[in-house]
């Protein structure tokens, strides 16, 4: 998926996941519960994998095309430092999502969580609104603007970001329904 979709989609992964535990958050003062190593193992075995794989290979797509090559030369010659970046960028908004509401649930302030939410939310919108025909056309900067760009499940890529949509959403219903059991 594109980077700014990405980071979205992960922060709000990092707060639902919190919010499926908030009964666990409450009771230890540990900074280690069993949903943060969820969320732990949710990132490393799956999305750090996936948004690298995405990031290095297909770096126009994840910036959404808002960066010509002709014009930022150095940018896409260093893909492995760019997919570091916006890999390090996901991870850390589902920490910051899962801390973020952590801190607002023990505090008992639910403004600290829903103010970035919904700012995110809103901006995120506004992205999909107007570049929505970016998001899911992949190939090289060249490719979409010539328009033969591949659809986005015509692509493994979008394959790959189905699977790890699909797999957060298999991973919320789990933390739901063991939520239901205590």
């Amino acid at each position: 998926m594109p980077a700014l979709i990405n980071i979205w989609g992960h922060f709000l992964l990092g707060i639902v996941v919190a919010y499926l535990a908030r009964h666990q958050l409450l009771r230890p003062k540990a900074l280690l519960s069993p949903a943060l190593i969820y969320l732990l193992a949710f990132q490393g075995l799956l999305s750090i994998p996936v948004c690298t794989y995405l990031s290095h290979f297909f770096p126009h797509w994840t910036l959404l095309y808002f960066f010509d090559p002709q014009i930022f030369t150095r940018l896409y010659h260093f893909p492995g430092i760019l997919s570091f970046a916006l890999v390090l960028l996901n991870t850390l908004a589902a920490f910051a999502g899962f801390f973020i509401y952590r801190h607002a649930l023990m505090i008992q302030q639910r403004g600290v969580w829903l103010v970035p939410t919904g700012l995110s939310t809103i901006c995120i919108f506004i992205v999909f609104f107007r570049y929505y025909h970016r998001i899911f056309f992949v190939g090289d900067h060249t490719t979409y603007w010539q328009g033969e760009a591949y659809f986005w499940l015509a692509h493994i890529s979008g394959w790959l970001g189905l699977s790890m949509i699909m797999s957060a959403a298999m991973l919320l219903s789990y933390l739901h329904r063991k939520s239901i059991l205590r």
